[in-house]
C-alpha cells in the first residue's frame, strides 16, 4: 500500500510527452491504418445527417399521390445507408483498434 501512495520520482516518473512523439514508434503501416481509420470515422459520422435528409424525403413523399413508388425508392436509399454505415463502423473499429497488431507474449 505504501508503494502505491508514494510519488514516482526519477526515471519511472510520470512524464509529459509531446503529441508528435507519440508516433515515434509507429511504422508506415500504423500510420496508414490510423489515416484510414480516421477517414472511416468521419464517413461513419456522416450517416446521421444523411438519415435526417432521408427522413425529410420520406415526409415529403406523403404529399404526392403516387406514394408507394416514391416510398420504396427512399426505402432502398435507407437500405444502402444501412450497408454503408455497417461497413464504415467495421472499418472504424478494425483500423483504429491497434490491439490486434500487438504481439502476444
Amino acid at each position: 500500500m505504501e508503494r502505491s501512495k508514494r510519488k514516482k520520482t526519477g526515471e519511472g516518473a510520470n512524464q509529459r510527452v509531446a503529441f508528435y512523439k507519440l508516433f515515434t514508434f509507429a511504422d508506415r503501416y500504423d500510420i496508414v491504418l490510423m489515416v484510414a481509420g480516421t477517414i472511416s470515422v468521419v464517413a461513419n459520422g456522416l450517416t446521421q445527417p444523411i438519415v435526417a435528409v432521408l427522413i425529410g424525403q420520406i415526409i415529403n413523399v406523403f404529399g404526392f399521390s403516387d406514394q408507394d413508388h416514391l416510398v420504396s425508392k427512399v426505402s432502398v436509399k435507407f437500405l444502402y445507408l444501412a450497408v454503408y454505415a455497417g461497413v464504415m463502423s467495421f472499418l472504424q473499429s478494425l483500423l483504429l483498434d491497434g490491439n490486434w497488431r500487438a504481439p502476444i507474449r
